[in-house]
Protein backbone atom coordinates (compact mmCIF):
# COMPACT_ATOMS: atom_id res chain seq x y z
CA UNK A 1 0.00 0.00 0.00
CA UNK A 2 1.35 3.67 -0.89
CA UNK A 3 1.43 6.07 1.56
CA UNK A 4 -0.07 9.27 0.25
CA UNK A 5 1.16 11.76 3.73
CA UNK A 6 2.07 15.13 3.08
CA UNK A 7 5.47 14.27 2.92
CA UNK A 8 5.34 13.04 -1.11
CA UNK A 9 4.60 16.67 -1.39
CA UNK A 10 7.64 18.46 -0.43
CA UNK A 11 9.43 17.17 -3.47
CA UNK A 12 10.98 20.16 -5.41
CA UNK A 13 9.68 18.90 -8.51
CA UNK A 14 6.21 19.02 -7.50
CA UNK A 15 5.80 22.40 -4.95
CA UNK A 16 5.16 25.13 -8.53
CA UNK A 17 2.02 22.93 -9.19
CA UNK A 18 0.90 23.56 -5.17
CA UNK A 19 2.01 27.26 -5.34
CA UNK A 20 -1.16 29.08 -6.57
CA UNK A 21 0.45 32.85 -6.44
CA UNK A 22 2.32 31.81 -9.36
CA UNK A 23 -0.90 31.65 -11.43
CA UNK A 24 -1.55 34.61 -13.53
CA UNK A 25 -5.61 34.99 -14.58
CA UNK A 26 -6.92 37.42 -17.50
CA UNK A 27 -7.35 40.18 -17.53
CA UNK A 28 -11.22 41.35 -16.57
CA UNK A 29 -12.10 38.59 -15.28
CA UNK A 30 -13.07 37.10 -11.60
CA UNK A 31 -14.11 33.91 -9.63
CA UNK A 32 -14.94 32.64 -6.61
CA UNK A 33 -11.66 31.67 -4.85
CA UNK A 34 -9.42 33.97 -6.72
CA UNK A 35 -6.75 35.49 -4.34
CA UNK A 36 -4.91 38.76 -3.85
CA UNK A 37 -2.30 40.12 -2.07
CA UNK A 38 -3.42 43.73 -1.20
CA UNK A 39 -6.89 45.57 -1.16
CA UNK A 40 -5.10 47.72 -3.92
CA UNK A 41 -5.21 44.75 -5.79
CA UNK A 42 -8.84 44.01 -5.55
CA UNK A 43 -9.92 46.81 -6.15
CA UNK A 44 -7.76 47.08 -9.80
CA UNK A 45 -9.06 43.58 -10.76
CA UNK A 46 -12.90 45.02 -10.00
CA UNK A 47 -12.14 48.18 -11.77
CA UNK A 48 -11.02 45.94 -14.82
CA UNK A 49 -13.78 43.82 -14.46
CA UNK A 50 -16.42 46.12 -14.67
CA UNK A 51 -14.55 48.44 -17.68
CA UNK A 52 -14.60 44.78 -19.84
CA UNK A 53 -17.86 44.65 -19.13
CA UNK A 54 -19.08 48.05 -19.89
CA UNK A 55 -21.18 47.90 -16.20
CA UNK A 56 -20.61 50.11 -12.81
CA UNK A 57 -20.30 49.16 -9.27
CA UNK A 58 -20.63 50.91 -6.02
CA UNK A 59 -19.17 49.97 -2.84
CA UNK A 60 -21.68 48.62 -0.21
CA UNK A 61 -19.02 47.66 2.24
CA UNK A 62 -15.30 48.73 2.93
CA UNK A 63 -13.10 47.61 6.31
CA UNK A 64 -9.53 46.35 6.87
CA UNK A 65 -11.14 42.50 6.22
CA UNK A 66 -14.24 43.09 4.16
CA UNK A 67 -15.13 44.24 1.02
CA UNK A 68 -18.54 44.18 -0.20
CA UNK A 69 -19.52 45.58 -3.89
CA UNK A 70 -22.70 45.82 -5.59
CA UNK A 71 -24.02 46.40 -9.06
CA UNK A 72 -24.78 50.54 -9.65
CA UNK A 73 -28.10 49.88 -10.83
CA UNK A 74 -30.47 48.60 -8.15
CA UNK A 75 -32.51 46.32 -10.78
CA UNK A 76 -29.67 44.19 -10.87
CA UNK A 77 -28.62 41.83 -7.74
CA UNK A 78 -24.77 41.53 -8.96
CA UNK A 79 -22.39 41.45 -5.93
CA UNK A 80 -19.18 40.69 -4.67
CA UNK A 81 -18.00 39.74 -1.05
CA UNK A 82 -14.14 39.55 -0.65
CA UNK A 83 -12.51 39.28 2.33
CA UNK A 84 -9.00 39.17 4.27
CA UNK A 85 -7.79 35.91 5.30
CA UNK A 86 -5.90 36.12 8.46
CA UNK A 87 -4.19 32.68 8.20
CA UNK A 88 -3.15 33.38 4.22
CA UNK A 89 -2.71 36.92 4.36
CA UNK A 90 -4.83 37.20 1.47
CA UNK A 91 -7.81 38.40 0.39
CA UNK A 92 -9.99 36.32 -1.40
CA UNK A 93 -13.11 36.35 -3.58
CA UNK A 94 -15.72 34.20 -1.10
CA UNK A 95 -19.05 35.18 -2.76
CA UNK A 96 -19.71 36.18 -6.41
CA UNK A 97 -22.87 36.31 -7.89
CA UNK A 98 -22.10 35.79 -11.94
CA UNK A 99 -22.56 37.13 -14.55
CA UNK A 100 -22.69 41.06 -13.71
CA UNK A 101 -24.92 41.62 -17.17
CA UNK A 102 -26.36 45.11 -16.72
CA UNK A 103 -24.90 47.67 -18.77
CA UNK A 104 -23.98 51.18 -18.71
CA UNK A 105 -24.76 53.50 -22.14
CA UNK A 106 -21.80 55.84 -21.21
CA UNK A 107 -19.72 53.08 -21.24
CA UNK A 108 -20.42 51.65 -24.39
CA UNK A 109 -20.85 54.72 -26.19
Amino acid sequence: MHNFGESNFEDSKYVHSLDHKEVQHLIGTLFKGMCFLTKQEVQHALQQYHVSKGANYKTQLSNPTKLIVICDDHNYAWRCRITYILTSKEWEIRKLYEPHTCSNPSISQ
